[in-house]
């Protein structure tokens, strides 16, 4: 009787342990999953701007995990449930294949990570100064424009990759037009970084988001511009153009500028220039009239070339004796074997510079026989800048023929 309820109670665990393994098993199964679009975190990007380093363009990478694990587990599973990093520490300057790390829940065994690793751009860390430039985001009428009293900041920071730092050309104050007047105010600006095109630039920052802006809606006329240049260069330069603008827009109420025909600058002084350089306008405006804040030319461009410098010998034999005394005749001292010239200008001209570019002569008009120091004098067509000349004096003897 014991032995029956024995072998009943072993059959009963048997049958038990079959069905648990049964169950576990074909109502159970090892399955494969793949989970997509899991998101890769970027661990230590502290460490690389403690070496002065960045990201680049590190927008959120997905991998796809393909898991192994029994059905019952895997099916409460959700992407969120991965760990999946790409760790940055220690790398450089460059394009980077980082290989990905995948932390998953015990009951699932990741077979396949694709990609099982990302590329990652790294850049220097830089931060360059730049002004602030007021603009308005909203239309202006059509002769109208914002003048800016003051700006505060009136510079920032950029900080961020030097590839997209090195993009930017600007930073803007963008303000409501519409809540300004003729008469100043102060408005919130929001900055914003643009390049070239006036496109804004992201993945950067700014050491002030925001700017108050002084200023006014102002009226706005061009007129005639009178600028007098005066002086010269040095002998050793040439100034090849002067750039001079014609006209000038200004900007004031209307009382202030409705009677103003033309702008007179300060005279522009170009003696002590030796090199090629714009010369900021000194414009003489009424109280309460300005230069346009917009883009105009408010300089004189002065475009300085330096002068080439060669010597050229003229034989004294060459040297016309003019206005010799009818039945005289004139010859130069002996000792004198040449006229050395000096030849300043363009280097095309002189290194073509030559002894037939020139005529020396002296005036002997009125002249008494006997022995006379005269003066030289040069002549020449192309545009040398200059010709020195030495000597500037000979000494001639005139004798009548029948001596």
């Amino acid at each position: 009787m014991l032995q029956n309820k024995t072998v009943k109670i072993i059959l009963s665990i048997l049958i038990a342990i079959f069905l648990w393994y049964y169950v576990y098993t074909e109502e159970n199964p090892t399955i494969t999953q793949k989970f997509e679009n899991v998101p890769v975190q970027i661990l230590n990007e502290e460490s690389l701007e403690s070496r002065g380093l960045i990201t680049v363009g590190t927008e959120e990478q997905t991998v796809t995990l393909t898991v192994e694990g029994k059905r019952a587990e895997l099916k409460n599973l959700t992407a969120s449930d991965f760990v999946v990093t790409a760790d940055v520490y220690g790398y450089g300057v460059g394009e980077n294949n980082i290989p990905i790390k995948v932390d998953a829940p015990a009951a699932a065994l990741v077979t396949d990570i694709k990609p099982n690793r990302i590329t990652i751009q790294i850049d220097e860390l830089v931060s360059v100064a730049h002004d602030v430039e007021a603009v308005p985001i909203t239309a202006l009428r059509d002769g109208r424009e914002l003048y800016v009293n003051g700006i505060q900041p009136a510079e920032v920071m950029v900080t961020g990759a030097r590839s997209i730092v090195t993009q930017i050309s600007a930073v803007e104050a963008r303000v409501d037009a519409d809540k300004l007047s003729e008469k100043p105010k102060t408005v919130h600006g929001t900055l914003v970084a643009v390049d070239a095109n006036g496109e804004e630039v992201t993945d950067i920052s700014l050491s002030s988001e925001t700017a108050e802006v002084d200023a006014q809606i102002l009226r706005s006329k061009e007129v005639p511009l009178d600028v007098n240049v005066t002086g010269e260069v040095s002998s050793k330069y040439t100034v090849s153009e002067i750039k001079i603008p014609e006209t000038i827009k200004i900007i004031g109420t209307k009382d202030a500028i409705e009677d103003i025909e033309k702008v007179k600058a300060a005279d522009i002084d170009i003696s002590d220039i030796t090199a090629t350089t714009k010369i900021n306008l000194a414009l003489n405006l009424p109280e309460g009239v300005y230069p346009s804040q917009g883009e105009q030319v408010n300089y004189v461009y002065v475009v300085i070339n330096n002068v080439a410098v060669t010597e050229v010998e003229i034989p004294a034999a060459n040297i016309e004796l003019r206005g010799t005394p009818e039945g005289a005749t004139a010859f130069i001292d002996e000792t004198l074997e040449s006229v050395k010239l000096t030849v300043r200008g363009t280097d095309a001209l002189v290194q073509s510079a030559s002894a037939s570019d020139f005529v020396i002569s002296a005036d002997l008009t009125g002249l008494e026989p006997g022995t006379h120091e005269v003066a030289l004098s040069k002549e020449y067509i192309k545009s040398f800048t200059s010709v020195e000349m030495e000597p500037v004096r000979v000494q001639v003897t005139i004798k009548n023929e029948a001596q």
